[in-house]
């Protein structure tokens, strides 16, 4: 055996040998037992020399040691010349590390010895095993991961998005992306994908993707881009069913807000039925007695204006409620319903109103409501009384130009806790409050392309901030606005047409009329208005106005027959009249030839101002 190996180094030269090579050594003789090492090799291991030629090859190779006898090995490397092996060793530290052995076999003083050569590879190792991770993570992630290149098409998929969506890779790979995202969120995923591009910019976002049995999976988006390559590398995850969680909460949450404003209406209805029905039942009763008659009588109106504005309320939180705007100065509306809000109290309201403030376009009789309801809230968190302070100014904000109201209060104010509910439907933290008056003001707001804010500290106060956009119209002068009117209706008889499929509507309607000394043509339907009209025209008779309903069940409405009425009497003043504010004619009148719109329930005092205005407007 031993005298088929040429090499023999006695114990000096071994150690010079050992000591010049550039690389780590060991030499072992056939027992495990290390005899010369050199400096790389303490650098590897941790351990000096010293403690080196103490140690068994197995102290520094626990992990695999001398899988063979070392008799046999001996024999393989007379035979074969060297061996090389991949091994893991400890260090001294017991940390570990990656080391490529060569195993060869030498002579020393004429015995049998191992030489061992060991090349650190632990940084190519960790590249290795994070490539078979990575891999691994690719093939085997739930989440979808690609590379799409800027063509526009997938370079490189993962299997999830064949488990996610059905599709196989070819067909993914077979057609752009886009083809592939629902047609609503298309336009989206362009301008978000050219952001990424341009900004160099990592983008979060989601939209639907379609699967290959026509439904659609919600996917939530992570998009990074890797400008040098030209792609595009996206991390999607399938959001689907949380997306159905949290639409079934929604509506739940829906559910329990209908609830409580189902039966906040009703028990607000209720009394406000009693009241009515008491007063008029108290009416009937008392007829010879006309001052409780009158009093009963005061009684049920007022209910019924109570009513009125509830119902108004209301309609804010429907697709109704749609403002009928005008174009004002604001600040005089403010002023005015501030003072209303406050008369009798011991508040008091200093204002700070911008003399050159810009015209807004909106709806008096909601705005009124904004004002006197936060005005009111503002009063009751200050029983002791104090100063209201109300400033309206125009202001230029990123969104454009808008005119901002502020109502600022020194009452108790609220707990951060709780303005995220203040505009909640019947919400309320006072024991006299029906919680409708901020969550209608939020509405009504909405409703004029404006927004509030509010801003409030416990101990301090209150200041709601309402703004509302500027309107691109110019201001009237005074001298412009103001019509001629006549105060006694007597004067002249005046002829209105009124049309309404409700007989007892139509019936009030008259009566009103009649009352101010009018005459009164009725009509059903949109039909027999425009033959009344024929009529009225052949017999060369006059006809000063008409009311029109906007909504006849199974009839031709308002709408249909304005423009034939028109055409038989051009220039005829001709109201719109209805109880649905969401119809677009109440709030837009002139574009579909309606003079202005009349919105039931209207009172005595409305329709005789209509009638004064065009008689004054005749005369």
């Amino acid at each position: 055996m031993s005298g088929r190996l040429k090499i023999d180094f006695d114990s000096e030269s071994l150690q010079r040998f050992v000591d010049s090579v550039p690389v780590a050594v060991v030499v072992h003789d056939m027992k495990g037992q290390i005899i010369e090492t050199n400096k790389i090799t303490e650098n590897y291991t941790f351990y000096s020399r010293e403690e080196l030629l103490a140690m068994s090859v197995k102290d520094i190779d626990p992990f695999s040691g001398l899988k063979q006898d070392l008799e046999i090995l001996w024999e393989n490397l007379l035979s074969g010349g060297s061996e090389e092996i991949e091994s893991m060793h400890l260090r001294k530290d017991k940390s570990k590390y990656y080391a490529q052995i060569n195993i060869s076999a030498v002579k020393i003083n004429g015995k049998p010895h191992i030489m061992v050569v060991i090349h650190d590879i632990t940084r190519f190792k960790d590249v290795e095993n994070a490539l078979i991770d990575s891999e691994r993570i690719f093939n085997y992630a739930r989440d979808m991961i690609c590379i799409v290149g800027l063509d526009g098409y997938f370079k490189t998929l993962n299997p999830s998005w064949t488990a996610t969506l059905g599709w196989s890779m070819e067909e993914l790979k077979s057609k752009p992306w886009l083809e592939f995202v629902h047609p609503d969120d298309r336009e989206a995923c362009l301008k978000r994908k050219n952001k990424i591009v341009e900004n160099n910019e990592m983008l979060q976002f989601e939209n639907r993707y379609v699967c290959k049995n026509g439904t659609y999976k919600w996917l939530s988006w992570s998009c990074y881009p890797f400008p040098d390559e030209e792609v595009l590398y996206g991390i999607a995850r399938d959001v689907t069913e949380k997306k159905m969680f949290q639409e079934e909460a929604i509506r739940h949450e829906k559910l329990e807000s209908l609830g409580i404003l189902a039966g906040g209406i009703a028990h607000d209805f209720n009394n406000l039925l009693f009241s009515l029905y008491g007063n008029v039942e108290m009416a009937k009763s008392n007829v010879e007695d006309s001052e409780k008659v009158k009093r009963y009588l005061e009684n049920a109106a007022a209910s019924f204006n109570t009513a009125k504005s509830l119902a108004d309320q209301l309609l804010t939180f429907s697709k109704g409620g749609d403002p009928i705007k005008k174009t004002g100065d604001i600040g005089e509306c403010v002023i005015k319903h501030c003072t209303f809000a406050l008369s009798g109290s011991n508040v008091l309201c200093e204002y700070d109103i911008d003399p050159e403030l810009k015209p807004v376009d909106y709806d008096p009789d909601q705005i009124s409501q904004v004002i006197q309801n936060i005005v009111l809230n503002s009063l009751q968190s200050m029983p002791d009384g104090g100063i209201i302070g109300v400033s309206v100014h125009s202001v230029n904000l990123e969104k454009g130009e808008f005119v901002r109201i502020s109502i600022a209060d020194s009452g108790s104010g609220m707990p951060t806790e709780l303005l995220k509910n203040i505009f909640d439907p019947f919400f309320t933290t006072k024991k006299s409050g029906s919680g409708l008056g901020l969550s209608t003001s939020y509405s009504i707001v909405q409703k004029h392309d404006g927004f509030i804010e509010v801003e409030s500290e416990e101990g301090v106060g209150t200041v709601f901030h309402i703004y509302l956009p500027v309107s691109d119209k110019m201001l009237k002068s005074k001298k412009e606005n103001q019509k001629k009117v006549v105060k006694n209706v007597s004067e002249k008889v005046c002829r209105v047409l009124i049309m309404d499929d409700q007989k007892s509507v139509r019936a009030i309607i008259k009566d009103m009329l009649e009352h101010m000394g009018c005459r009164v043509l009725e009509a059903t339907d949109g039909e027999q208005a425009i033959a009344i009209t024929k009529e009225v025209k052949e017999k060369n008779e006059s006809l000063d106005c008409a009311i029109l309903d906007l909504t006849i069940p199974g009839g031709l409405g308002g709408k249909e027959a304005v423009s034939e009425i028109l055409k038989i009497i051009p220039n005829l003043p001709v109201f719109a009249s209805s109880g649905y504010s969401s119809n677009p004619v109440m709030s837009e009148p002139g574009k579909y030839g309606f003079l202005a719109s009349l919105k039931k329930p209207f009172s005595f005092k409305e329709i005789s101002n209509i009638v004064k205005k065009l008689i004054g407007e005749k005369s």
